[in-house]
């Protein structure tokens, strides 16, 4: 992408995704700060045994949300079991298969974190088709507040990503740029807001 601007003249702003060299040309979220958020939402709940399940390899918001899991579980003073990392690919099938790992491995968890609500849901239907109950048994939380997620039951705790008022801004910068402006600096990014449901139990 940033090749492409170089190139053309054309007005481009790249969307969920970082520039290190065209900064102005992007809006984005700050997925790892949204990460820390939920995470220490789960801390303070109790929760230490959490499992993660990861979005698609290479994935730079995929790798900023594993990295915000991460850097606040040692923050707080623990050590992250390996055994509760697996990987997914963003779909609900790949939640689902994460989960039946997870379960074969018979580790102590008390919460599940996926990178994406899809994947978390996936993940429900293997621990509800094992007898657990999600939020007596399991607690379980995503990311991107996705609509299916507010009629999940019990609705799924998640981060909202403002992809409307991001679209919003890369428009504003697009129409300013076409009338002939400079691209508007600083860059643009928004933060995650903690969507506080009901699939997050206490300990």
């Amino acid at each position: 992408m940033e090749t492409l601007i170089e190139q053309h003249e054309t007005p481009s702003i790249v969307i969920n995704r970082k520039l290190p060299h065209h900064q102005n040309h992007a809006v984005y979220i700050e997925h790892y700060h949204s990460s820390q958020l939920i995470t220490q939402y789960l801390l303070d709940q109790g929760h230490t045994r959490i499992a993660f399940i990861a979005g698609l390899p290479g994935s730079p918001s995929g790798e900023q949300r594993l990295a915000g899991f991460l850097d606040t579980l040692k923050a707080a003073g623990i050590v992250h079991d390996e055994a509760l990392r697996l990987e997914g690919d963003w779909t609900p099938e790949s939640g689902y298969h994460a989960a039946q790992t997870l379960l074969g491995r018979n580790v102590d968890v008390t919460c599940v974190l996926a990178a994406n609500d899809d994947m978390a849901i996936g993940a429900a239907k293997v621990f509800l088709d094992a007898g657990k109950r999600v939020l007596q048994d399991i607690s379980l939380a995503g990311f991107d507040d996705m609509l299916i997620g507010r009629y999940f039951s019990p609705a799924l705790t998640t981060v909202h990503v403002p992809i409307a008022a991001m679209i919003q801004d890369a428009i504003g910068r697009l129409v300013a740029a076409s009338q002939g402006d400079a691209m508007p600096t600083p860059p643009c990014h928004h933060q995650g807001r903690l969507v506080i449901r009901e699939s997050v139990a206490r300990r």
